[in-house]
């Protein structure tokens, strides 16, 4: 079995890629959806696994894209993701055209699961009259749950971002108390020696 990974996480692909070929698979890897319409372009393969959250295209749209193009809309695709995680997620990658959805980490007895019932059961290809309004309502949810994500990813940057000016500022008041201990710490250093000495009344 070929099969096609669509990650831009480097880690998270390579790992992948390492367990499916331990089980004997051959496997072709790309960065994000617009790599992957490239590598489905040259090469014949028997299923797909993508995730979300990819630069370019992402994989609602990539999933999309292969539904809607006659050469490649019987390809099995599985979509495997750790940041769409939520049942309106999972309904929405299978509304669009996924055969599968995971939730990362999942392991590679979950992986030859899903690609095998993937590969095993034909697609059924909807009726054209249904078809086109199914689509609309399909991406007006996409559309939807995109916005959505990305309301919620400026929201998580702008909590780090103040979590770094926060921690910024902590980190220049303690160089602060750092230079002014250093600076006493120079001077008494520097102190001249006490000299022994006695009162004159005392001397003679």
């Amino acid at each position: 079995m070929k099969v096609l990974i669509v990650e831009d996480s480097e880690l998270n692909r390579k790992l992948l890629e390492a367990s499916l070929e331990a089980e004997g698979l051959e496997v072709l890897v790309a960065e994000d959806g617009l790599e992957a319409l490239e590598v489905l372009g040259r090469e014949r393969v028997d299923a797909v696994i993508s995730d979300i959250l990819m630069p370019r295209i992402d994989g609602y749209r990539l999933c999309y894209e292969i539904r809607n193009d006659d050469r490649l809309k019987a390809i099995p695709i599985i979509i495997y993701s750790a940041s769409y995680i939520s049942p309106a997620d999972e309904k929405l990658a299978l509304d669009i055209g996924a055969d599968s959805f995971l939730k990362k980490p999942a392991s590679t007895q979950q992986m030859l699961t899903a690609l095998n019932q993937a590969v095993s059961t034909p697609r059924a290809d909807p009726d054209k009259p249904n078809r086109s309004q199914a689509e609309l309502e399909v991406m007006k949810d996409y559309s939807e749950r995109l916005i959505d994500k990305l309301q919620q990813r400026n929201k998580e940057l702008e909590n780090a971002r103040q979590q770094l000016l926060e921690t910024n500022a902590k980190l220049i008041e303690r160089t602060e108390e750092l230079k002014s201990i250093s600076q006493q710490l120079w001077q008494a250093a520097n102190l001249p020696q006490s000299v022994n000495w006695r009162p004159a009344s005392l001397t003679s």
